[in-house]
């Protein structure tokens, strides 16, 4: 039986606050933070991108290949 929104806000969010209040690196904690997510929203791929000099860096996913975290950068405005 699927879980209601709130239901699944409220599982996503004590995840997350079990993850953040762990132990682990903050690399670590990114990567689960993202299949977190991927897990509760029935995605194959969910990622986490920061900005940083002006470009988007990939710092954590979930479905795509995990080499490509801290090396795939996108520029401001470009298409996905």
């Amino acid at each position: 039986m699927p879980l209601s929104a709130a239901a699944s806000a409220r599982e996503i969010l004590t995840g997350l606050h079990e993850i953040m209040a762990g132990r682990g690196s903050a690399q670590s904690k990114l990567d689960k933070v993202v299949d977190l997510i991927a897990d509760a929203m029935e995605s194959e791929v969910c990622s986490i991108y920061l900005l940083r000099d002006n470009k988007l860096e990939l710092y954590a996913t979930h479905g795509l290949r995990k080499e490509a975290v801290h090396v795939t950068r996108l520029g401001m405005g470009k298409a996905w």
